[in-house]
């Protein structure tokens, strides 16, 4: 996006303070958002355990310029623009309806039970050789994420993929008039959030609400639910059903399941094909037929899906796998947990295999639609199956279903109990799934397993350190800016103490090792920019959530980062240049300047920060004419990378 604050201000029809000139290219609602510019907007939302409004002082000296608030700020700076409405969260989906409204090219709105994340991903892959394709950042489904993903939209796309999620009534009419699809897509209907619902056609209305925009609406015909909403509420619209009636558009033949593949045949405008997917569970099947009907609509040749469909692999944008203690690891998973939803994280546990066991520790379960000992029967049939070998339940009422249950299991009534008893319990090389509902807070026992670095504590002169830095940034220019690596828990000197003294003393930059240590260092409060000279591709997610710079060193890590920065949706986001100048251990080589500069020009979610290189031989007087070759060559490369950045 790219609007002036006076097109800003005539969409809201708001009263405006300060000057009103400004230019706005980022729309922020993160006040933790890695990096301000004077062409960044933060919106301060309130909720009832935050206010984005206590910010505002901070996140102008990190150079923001552009403020959409809910009441006027204590003090107005003169060179910025405060744009006063009643409600920053109406007037943000406002602004982006507009912005929605300057594009031509067919959109997707996604909705349904499950499954939205997974299909929108899926049709990304399928979708994205013959189309530039712009879509929802991870789950980004709700009041906030909508209008954030639809931010995304621009004149380089051609087909924008975005799904909506709804937890109860009047919400829809909202995400419809932000997202307005030419296509509708309804994946499935099921029990999540059934309880803010009279019934299944109440919550079936408010989700179809998403296609009143819409010229034509894909869905499985199993669903008889939907087929008979969609009929009666949008009669004159082409609705696009599959499944194993005669009428449908793409009908079933057979599905065949074996092992952990399945293959489906089926009939499509008098043709007969079959495909072969790398997975059984049938949540994910019903994805596959439903992706594959928007791809053939949409044009793709059915050969090419085929090939493309048989690739595809089960994903789910909330699990998470991370390292944790006693060489286990954790599948993070407690956004939600009813049937639905633990069947699909059961399947991804199975097809974890770098630990020879599996546990599980559940929740009581919501059982929203269903008899409570329907819940547990079919929960424990579903575990006795799976082959689990250790199972641990929190609650009170899972506890009264222990019998149903086989395998090996412990009960504890609250998570505190677990956790006062957590050392006890036999966690070693397993693969853990946690699957709880909200309101048992398992992140709780996330932070407790998960793998923890122990510091080594030294007794340290902080006003020695503190002089060393003073004595060169005296030496430096004023516009040089200082990185301090305090890598290696700032080499036993104590991470978090150096760093707090640093930042309290405006260090520019500081700088770790892994990505793990500058993850400790925000959640002890460290807020400057932290670079990560040694970045690994399964950390990526982690180093953007918690807004570290990453050091890119050569193509493979570029094309990970690059793809993980654009599944979460962040435009230009920084990072690091490493290039080999004659060190001969980590970054780009000389020949690869000019490619690597192209190839950043093509990714428009990441930006250079910086440029630099590693002189092998610096402290050596005798070494001087080989240092000179090294500088030299990285002020070549830099000015090569220079252009890039000039245009971005």
């Amino acid at each position: 996006m790219n609007y002036t604050c006076t097109e800003i201000a005539s969409v809201l029809n708001c009263e405006v303070l300060g000057k009103n000139n400004g230019v706005v290219k980022y729309v922020i609602t993160d006040s933790r958002y890695p990096v301000f510019t004077d062409e960044s907007m933060f919106v301060a939302l309130s909720g009832n355990r935050f206010d984005g409004h206590q910010f505002v002082d901070d996140i102008y000296k990190q150079g923001c310029k552009v403020f959409l608030l809910e009441h006027k700020p204590a003090f107005l700076q003169e060179d910025a623009t405060y744009f006063i409405v009643p409600s920053t969260l109406n007037a943000l989906q406002k602004i982006a309806s507009w912005h929605r409204s300057h594009f031509k090219y067919q959109v997707i709105g996604i909705t349904g039970s499950y499954g939205k994340s997974i299909l929108k991903e899926w049709l990304f892959d399928l979708l994205c050789n013959q189309y530039n394709v712009v879509r929802s950042p991870k789950s980004y489904n709700s009041q906030l994420g909508v209008p954030l993903s639809i931010f995304q939209m621009s004149e380089k796309n051609s087909l924008g993929i975005f799904e909506a999620g709804i937890s109860k009534p009047n919400e829809m009419y909202r995400l419809s008039e932000i997202i307005k699809p030419t296509i509708g897509v309804f994946t499935n209907i099921g029990n999540a959030h059934q309880e803010n619902f009279t019934s299944i056609d109440e919550k079936i209305d408010e989700k179809i609400q998403l296609f009143q925009t819409a010229e034509l609406i894909i869905y499985p015909s199993k669903y008889e639910n939907i087929s008979e909403r969609l009929k009666k509420n949008y009669p004159n619209k082409k609705l696009v059903a599959w499944g194993e009636r005669n009428d449908d558009f793409l009908r079933i033949q057979s599905i065949d399941t074996r092992s952990t593949q399945t293959s489906v045949s089926f009939f499509i405008e008098n043709s007969s094909y079959t495909i072969h997917l790398p997975f059984t569970h049938f949540a994910f099947i019903e994805n596959a037929i439903t992706s594959l009907v928007v791809a053939y609509i949409l044009g793709i040749p059915m050969q090419q899906i085929i090939e493309q469909i048989s690739l595809l692999r089960p994903i789910d944008m909330r699990l998470k796998l991370v390292e944790a203690a006693h060489h286990c690891t954790l599948i993070n998973d407690f956004y939600n947990s009813d049937l639905t939803s633990i069947s699909v994280a059961l399947e991804f546990l199975k097809q974890q295999n770098n630990h020879p066991q599996k546990a599980v520790v559940l929740s009581d379960v919501p059982h929203t639609g269903f008899k409570t000992d329907e819940v547990y029967k079919t929960l424990a049939k579903w575990i006795n199956q799976e082959g689990i070998n250790l199972m641990v339940c929190i609650g009170k009422e899972i506890a009264t279903y222990k019998n149903l249950f086989k395998t090996k299991a412990l009960f504890f009534d609250t998570v505190e109990a677990f956790l006062e008893q957590y050392n006890r319990v036999p966690f070693a090389n397993m693969t853990v799934l946690l699957k709880g509902a909200r309101a048992f807070a398992f992140e709780r026992i996330s932070e407790k397993m998960q793998l923890q670095t122990h510091e080594t504590i030294l007794k340290i002169d902080l006003n020695a350190l503190l002089n060393n830095y003073f004595t060169y940034k005296s030496l430096l220019p004023s516009n040089v800016k200082i990185v301090a690596m305090v890598k290696a828990f700032s080499y036993g000197s104590g991470l978090f103490e150096v760093a707090r003294l640093l930042q309290h003393h405006h260090v520019d930059y500081l700088a770790v090792a892994y990505a793990d240590e500058g993850i400790e260092l925000r959640q002890n409060g460290i807020h400057v920019p932290i670079m990560v000279m040694n970045p690994e591709a399964h950390t990526f997610d982690a180093i953007i959530e918690h807004r570290l710079e990453p050091v890119i060193y050569n193509f493979r890590i570029l094309e990970l980062f690059a793809k993980a920065v654009s599944h979460i949706g962040y435009t230009d986001y920084p990072f690091h240049v490493k290039v080999d100048t004659g060190m001969h251990r980590l970054g780009f080589l000389q020949d690869e300047i000019t490619q690597l500069a192209i190839r950043i020009k093509q990714l428009p979610w990441i930006k250079i920060k910086s440029v630099f290189s590693h002189l092998a031989a610096a402290e050596d007087k005798n070494e001087d004419v080989f240092t000179m070759r090294q500088i030299n060559l990285l002020q070549e490369s830099a000015s090569k990378l220079q252009q890039v950045c000039d245009d971005k």
